[in-house]
């Protein structure tokens, strides 16, 4: 029950509870400075972002390749 000279009226609540809503969350960054040409889909997955080319475009062995399917 508020006083008549009560000058500060009801306590704050702080923080988020005082119409704040605090600090946005910063964007998720890639992990490498650049893209290299990945891109997120509606889940959040990385895909590339010609997926044609990509599906077409072969890569050469140097040699230090994983074993593993070689096209």
């Amino acid at each position: 029950m508020p006083k008549e000279n009560d000058l500060e009226g009801a306590q704050d609540q702080g923080g988020k509870h005082g119409g704040q809503k605090g600090m946005p969350k910063p964007e998720p960054k890639p992990a490498r400075g650049h893209d290299q040409g990945i891109v997120r889909d509606q889940k959040g997955e990385d895909q590339p972002r010609d997926k044609e080319r990509a599906q077409h475009v072969s890569r050469q062995d140097k040699g230090g390749d994983p074993p593993g399917h070689k096209t």
